[in-house]
């Protein structure tokens, strides 16, 4: 069986073998098995690596919805212009959402503070859950109809930690999820009963961003102090 290196069957897989090599190849049944043999092995080592610089879909959908910072965007935006999968990829996607979610149902709020009293009208809205230790402050935050009460207390299970109860109406909350951030790190989620209460406790003292994520809404408290 004639001999040849790996390189020169590499070559012949390229398309870059000249004549002299091209007939060796065809006429040996070993040199052939060995060529399948490369053939295999380079798919297997070329699957982890596709498409590794592309973006993934969910920051397409965000890329979208226009909640990517300028630079990430701009790094979407030059992607796009040289990648062919997630040109059709976002294509496909612009279709999807036309039809199913358009973009004019999507909003994004930033609620604002304003008042630390729970008594509206007659009907006092606190949330739901029942935590032990007294209550340290209660904050309402309103923007479009939308209404949400933060309760912040002392966690008792864990010294020196707070518990955050928090209560949203005016809004369908279902498939709504809500996180805590910190200095741009997400550190806590959960989800929203059908009731629109949430609750998360264990939180160390310091500024936050609260945000409340859906289908449609997707809600910030920003520089809540607990």
């Amino acid at each position: 069986m004639t001999k040849l290196t790996n390189t020169q069957l590499l070559m012949y897989l390229d398309g870059e073998a000249d004549a002299e090599l091209e007939g060796k190849i065809r006429e040996s049944e070993g040199l052939q098995k060995r060529v399948q043999e490369l053939a295999h092995l380079q798919n297997q080592l070329k699957i982890p690596l596709y498409r590794y610089r592309c973006p993934k879909a969910q920051e397409l959908v965000e890329y979208q919805l226009g909640l990517l910072p300028g630079d990430r965007a701009e790094v979407i935006v030059n992607h796009l212009s040289g990648c062919p999968h997630c040109s059709r990829e976002f294509a496909e996607l612009h279709v999807f959402m036309d039809r199913e979610t358009p973009l004019a149902t999507f909003k994004k709020l930033v609620v604002q503070l304003v008042s630390g009293i729970t008594d509206i009208g007659q009907t006092r809205l606190t949330p739901a859950y029942e935590v032990r230790g007294s209550a340290d402050k209660l904050l309402i935050y309103e923007a479009e109809g939308i209404r949400i009460s933060v309760d912040i207390q002392d966690d008792v299970d864990a010294s020196g930690h707070k518990v955050l109860v928090g209560l949203i109406t005016g809004m369908n909350a279902e498939d709504y999820s809500v996180q805590l951030w910190s200095a741009k790190n997400q550190i806590a989620e959960t989800q929203i009963d059908d009731l629109g209460n949430f609750l998360i406790s264990g939180i160390y003292p310091g500024e936050f961003e609260l945000m409340i994520k859906g289908p449609e809404v997707e809600v910030q408290i920003q520089k809540l102090q607990i």
